[in-house]
């Protein structure tokens, strides 16, 4: 899914996450068709895929 995935420190981490989280949670529901009722489930699904994406620029060494 498409993200800006620059470098971010924890912080900007924190500030984002919320925003970050919505937009692939609307991917996610997008790219299932929009069926109606469990937002969790595409929630739970882009909350999993951010928080990788940040724990990746940790293994990986990137500037944080």
């Amino acid at each position: 899914m498409p993200l800006n995935c620059r470098a971010m420190n924890f912080s900007e981490y924190m500030q984002d996450r919320e925003k970050h989280i919505t937009e692939l949670a609307k991917l996610c529901w997008l790219m299932r068709g929009c069926p109606e009722g469990s937002p969790e489930v595409d929630w739970f699904a882009a909350e999993r895929e951010f928080d990788q994406m940040f724990l990746s620029q940790i293994y990986l060494g990137l500037p944080s």
